[in-house]
């Protein structure tokens, strides 16, 4: 509940007798000049006495009263409560007329009139007892139901009487008709320690807390609460006048004193704003005025003329402000604020004006007047950035021609270009108000420079540019349009670009030309032109590769990828690679590709440059800077371990990055690289592949690990097989012949390949003659897909320890125990197992397929020497291949379990 602050208009306080007790007040129902007063003087007599209300004099006492807590006055007579009894005095003799008994045991705190026949009395015990005025006396309850009150007010206008009640939380008013006792409503209300309620003629309530407060509630119970201030006394009862006197009044107990208060009276209102000053909008104007204390109601006028003859606006609202509409803008208006409530309403405030007639007039900040600008652009700028604005630019002060116009938004500044070079331009501008508008600015004048030459700045004569895009830029003094041209001759007879631009810099331009190259620039805007700039040469050469990686990173695998971003119009790029003394390792080239991949690199630091190489026009960039990186590889665990993969159906080298393609793969290349399988060659004619690991194997130490083939479905005509491949070889992207070498060699190679291989052979051999017996099993009956080894290009096996079932050698055995043919598009498990004594010559390689030994091979160190560059160490891979009149879809699975690898 809101309490604001009510200022009531002191008339006068007046002194009573000291050393008493004021216990109640009255007016007096026959005469508006007297007020009666109930006392206490603390000698076990209490008076009743009268007071005139000019302050002036204390009248007689007027009778001795032994409890009199409340007095009413009525038709002459002087109802007091005396304990448990009522005594009626004649008002005029003041003589005992009768004395009625209500009950023994109780206190009459309150009593009222309710007509010229009863009179009610409320107990402290809550009960109302109504007292039938005419003799005999007879006393009866009042059923209302329970309700615990010690006070109640009687409108016997609207034939009502109001209790009060203190609930849980909070003081509840009880209404209810006083000729069938119905409650009609219960409200409860924000205030707190109620003491006494009383309820005045034009339908305020006030009500008196035990802290001596006093507030008022106008039209209704709950409406906003308003604090009576003005004193600061200990109130212990009021009273409201009888007569339309304006007066309340207030019984202070601690200064033995009387207030008297106007409680109708209102505060005169106050204009605030606009007062009396020019405004620059005719649009949501607001008047607003002080917020009076007890206003209800506000009486606005707006005229056109101070005597308030020609009306504009009449209203009454609630609030302290009013919005209008638009208003005439050709007008000044009058205005004027009054205040009412239920009690009052207060003169007219003194009246105050506005004026709308003008807009704002804005000033031009820049340029400044009579300024010289350079070129055809300008930036107009002025002190205003809200609303609507017109600027007009002319060059005859606006008495012939408006060269340029515009209306903007919420801004305070423009920028222009200009029609001419070397014109005087004036410029205004105003602001606008839906098609009204604001005086102009004063006019500003400024003065555009002649047309300039511009001066080229880069690219410089003769210079060299790495980049087929070029940027061009150049000094356009204060200009805005240009144009361009690029040719390949100096006298630009063809041009092979020419372009209009309303900027000093051109960017984008595919300069493919490796030739001399010729530009120049002009200013120009419609059919003005300055001269052409100066020519510059200027040449567009290869550049190295830029985005390069690694570059002072750390490569965790053996087999590092490096990348580059491709240049437009690079075709190769030359790679050298360069140990941590930039001593030369590897050198190679690649086309058309952004990597170059296959080399095998031990732990440490290595370093290596790059050069971009146009094969068309034979031309090439320097060698890039040299680019550092260290390598630490992981090969803990192969599932670590990147795979090289190469096929005849691919455009490159792919590399496997923890069994995942590298994210660069091509889409044409996905249908071959899976995390799942590699398939080493589709079924078809003349197609090899190889996968090979990015470490070496150790054969000076024991390993073991599985491999899972699929040599595919075709058995007729089917081929050629897949290898287990150990070489000391650095990894490239040569593959060996096909079919006999199995994509891993070439028997006619000299020297011998540094090779060993385990062969997995599903070739038909009845059906080729060009094999002796000693080359390849030659079988009259069957055709038998065999396992043999083979050591450095030896087209004739390593023997091994094992026959074949079918057939009598230790060469060749077929590849699954008592079965002839392993294409039959399942997925075959191949173990190869290492052991390796150091203190005996002979070392042992066996070879499982499908769980079971197949065969085993002894090595001497001469031979495992042979094909790992005598220092134990080899890579190692899988390779395949089809022939000329076979083929099967061959595949290696990547589900590799490898043991004792380091």
């Amino acid at each position: 509940m809101k309490y604001s602050i009510l200022i009531f208009t002191f008339i006068i306080t007046y002194s009573l007798s000291a050393d008493i007790k004021n216990l109640a007040i009255e007016f007096s129902d026959t005469n508006p000049n007297r007020i009666i007063l109930s006392i206490d003087d603390f000698d076990s007599t209490s008076i009743v006495t009268t007071i005139d209300t000019s302050g002036t004099s204390t009248l007689d006492t007027l009778l001795n009263v032994f409890y009199p807590n409340d007095i009413i006055s009525y038709d002459d007579n002087l109802y007091i409560s005396d304990q448990d009894t009522i005594r009626v005095y004649d008002e005029s003799s003041f003589t005992l007329d009768a004395s009625i008994y209500i009950d023994s045991g109780i206190v009459i705190e309150k009593i009222e009139r309710i007509d010229n026949t009863y009179l009610w009395a409320l107990s402290n015990n809550g009960q109302i007892y109504q007292i039938e005025l005419t003799s005999p006396w007879t006393v009866d309850s009042v059923n209302i139901g329970t309700i615990i009150s010690n006070n109640f007010q009687i409108d016997r206008i609207q034939n009502e009487a109001y209790l009060y009640s203190y609930g849980d939380s909070s003081y509840k008013i009880i209404s209810f008709d006083i000729t069938t006792t119905t409650i009609l409503d219960t409200t409860e209300v924000g205030i707190s320690n109620l003491i006494e309620f009383q309820k005045d003629k034009f339908g305020s309530f006030y009500y008196l807390t035990d802290n001596y407060s006093l507030y008022r509630t106008i039209e209704n119970i709950d409406a906003e609460f308003t604090y009576i201030n003005g004193f600061e006394k200990t109130c212990v009862d009021f009273d409201i006048d009888k007569f339309d006197t304006n007066l309340i009044t207030i019984l202070f107990i601690d200064t033995d004193s009387l207030g008297y208060y106007d409680y109708k009276t209102l505060e005169g209102t106050q204009t605030i704003f606009p007062d009396s000053t020019t405004l620059h909008s005719r649009f949501d104007l607001t008047l607003n005025w002080s917020d009076i204390v007890s206003a209800q109601n506000y009486n606005i006028s707006l005229s056109e003329d101070s005597l308030f003859s020609i009306i504009v606006l009449d209203t009454s609202l609630t609030e302290n402000y009013l919005n209008l509409d638009s208003l005439d803008r050709s007008k000044t208006y009058y205005w004027k604020s009054q205040a009412s409530n239920i009690y009052d309403t207060t003169d007219w405030s003194s009246f105050t004006w506005f004026d709308i007639t003008q807009l704002n007039q804005l000033s031009i900040l820049e340029p400044i007047n009579n300024d010289t600008l350079l070129g055809n652009w300008s930036s107009i700028t002025w002190d205003d950035s809200v609303g609507v604005f017109e600027i007009e630019f002319s060059n005859s002060f606006f008495q012939d021609t408006i060269v340029d116009e515009s209306i903007l938004f919420n801004q305070k500044s423009i920028s222009k270009k200009l029609f001419y070079f070397d014109t005087t331009y004036t410029v205004r501008i105003r602001k606008i108000d839906n098609y009204e508008s604001s005086l102009w600015s004063q006019i500003d004048t400024f003065y555009t420079a002649a047309i300039t030459t511009p001066t080229t700045n880069s690219p410089s004569m003769n210079s060299s540019y790495v980049s087929d895009t070029t940027i061009f830029k150049w000094d356009g003094y204060g200009s805005s349009s240009f144009r361009i041209q690029i040719s390949n001759d100096t006298s630009f007879s063809k041009t092979l670009f020419n372009k209009y631009l309303e900027l000093d810099t051109l960017t984008g331009v595919i300069v493919n030309n490796r030739d001399s190259l010729y530009w120049r620039v002009r200013n120009e805007y419609k059919e003005q032109f300055s001269d052409w700039s100066t020519v510059s040469e200027f040449k567009s050469i290869v550049a190295p590769p830029t985005s390069i990686f690694p570059n002072n990173n750390t490569v965790t695998t053996n087999m590092p990828v490096l990348n580059w971003e491709n240049d437009i119009d690079s075709s190769m790029y030359l790679i050298d690679i360069l140990d941590s003394n930039e001593t030369l390792l590897f050198s190679g080239s690649v086309f058309d590709t952004d990597r170059a991949i296959g080399f095998y690199l031990d732990s440490g630091k290595y370093k290596w440059k790059i050069k971009s190489v146009n094969l068309k026009t034979n031309d090439s960039s320097d060698w890039s800077e040299t680019y550092s990186f260290s390598l630490n590889p992981s090969n803990s665990n192969s599932n670590e371990n990147d795979i090289l993969v190469l096929n005849s159906d691919l455009q490159n080298m792919y590399l496997f990055n923890q069994n995942d393609v590298t994210t660069s793969v091509d889409d044409h290349a996905a249908q071959y690289l899976s995390k799942s399988n590699i398939i080493l060659n589709s079924a078809e004619f003349y197609k090899n592949g190889a996968a090979w690991k990015s470490y070496k194997l150790d054969f000076s130490k024991d390993f073991e690990f599985d491999s899972y083939f699929n040599f595919g479905d075709i058995n007729e005509n089917g081929g050629s097989g897949i290898a287990i491949v150990f070489r000391d070889e650095e990894l490239s992207s040569f593959i060996g012949n096909y079919p006999e070498g199995l994509g891993y060699t070439s028997y006619s190679e000299t020297p011998p390949r540094r090779i060993a291989a385990i062969e997995f052979d599903t070739y038909n051999h009845r059906a080729y003659s060009g094999f002796s017996s000693g080359d390849e099993p030659s079988l009259d009956s069957a055709d038998i897909d065999h396992i043999s080894f083979h050591l450095n290009n030896n087209r004739t096996p390593h023997s091994g320890t094992i026959q074949g079932d079918f057939i009598v050698s230790n060469g060749y055995v077929n590849a699954k125990k008592n079965i002839v043919d392993i294409e039959d598009g399942e997925i075959h498990c191949v173990k190869v197992k290492w052991e390796y004594n150091q203190s005996t010559p002979i070392r042992k390689l066996s070879v499982y397929f499908d769980g079971i030994l197949r065969n085993e091979y002894n090595l001497t160190q001469t031979q495992i020497d042979s094909f790992t560059n005598a220092n134990s160490k080899c890579f190692w891979g899988y390779t395949s291949s089809t022939g000329d009149t076979y083929k099967n879809k061959q595949m290696v699975y990547f589900r590799i379990q490898e043991i004792s690898i380091q």
